[in-house]
């Protein structure tokens, strides 16, 4: 239980990064 604990924010940093990232290309896109 507790290393699941410690495993779930880890995935959701990875999780928010890949939305950061997907998001700054769709911006890139439409200003470009």
């Amino acid at each position: 239980m507790s290393s699941g604990i410690s495993e779930k924010p880890v995935v959701k940093l990875v999780d928010v990064y890949k939305k950061y990232k997907l998001g700054e290309a769709e911006f890139q896109a439409l200003r470009g």
